[in-house]
Parts: C-alpha cells; sequence; structure tokens
C-alpha cells in the first residue's frame, strides 16, 4: 500500500507547497493543504503516487517526466505529464519504469515542457 501525501500550489507565491515543512516556514500537513483548498487558498492539489524518480525523487499527479523508449539509434525521447491511474497502468504494462523515469518539471512551473520537440 502506498503511502498517502499531498501538495498544493498557491498561486499567490507561486510555488508547490508540502506537508511536513518543506518549502515552508510552518509545519503543514496533508489536512490543512485541503482546508486551505477548500477556503481558496490553494489551486491544485496533487497526490503522490508512491513512485520516486530514478533520482529519488518523489512523483506527483502533475509532475512532467522524461523517459526513453527503445534502445540505440531507434531510441526515443518521451516527454509526458504523470495522471495516477496512468502512471500504474504503463507500469504495469512494461511501458514506463522508475530507474529510467526522471522529473524534469510540472505542469504549472514548466507547462512549455509538454510543447517541445521530442528528441
Amino acid at each position: 500500500m502506498r503511502e498517502i501525501k499531498l501538495r498544493a500550489r498557491d498561486s499567490y507565491h507561486q510555488k508547490m507547497v508540502y506537508p511536513s515543512g518543506e518549502d515552508m516556514t510552518d509545519k503543514v500537513t496533508s489536512a490543512s493543504l485541503l482546508a486551505a483548498f477548500n477556503d481558496g487558498g490553494m489551486e491544485d492539489i496533487m497526490q503522490f503516487t508512491g513512485l520516486k524518480d530514478s533520482k529519488g525523487k518523489e512523483v506527483y499527479e502533475g509532475d512532467i517526466v522524461e523517459w526513453f523508449r527503445g534502445s540505440g539509434k531507434d531510441k526515443d525521447r518521451i516527454i509526458e505529464t504523470i495522471e495516477i491511474p496512468d502512471v500504474f497502468y504503463k507500469m504495469s504494462d512494461g511501458a514506463w519504469s522508475t530507474e529510467q523515469t526522471k522529473i524534469i518539471g510540472n505542469i504549472y512551473e514548466n507547462p512549455k515542457l509538454l510543447t517541445q520537440e521530442k528528441k
């Protein structure tokens, strides 16, 4: 069973807010993030997938990841957004693995990454 964690986007301060004080001076809990979201203080709530990328960074909904399919000269660079149902389907299908995946941004702070030409 995966650990349930949340993060939120604070549109006023233009940053991600994480529970347990990361990026914050005050202690923040998942419950307080949800309360702030309900009060309109936070724009979006994203859930931790329970996975980490190749560098050990926690993967959340809304993250933009880069991975490669194929091998040698036929290797394709894939850039996509993480959505919880899709990531587990791709992992069970063998199309995606955390060992070869790297978080390169998120849909709020780096939306242009999704429109980049894939190399």
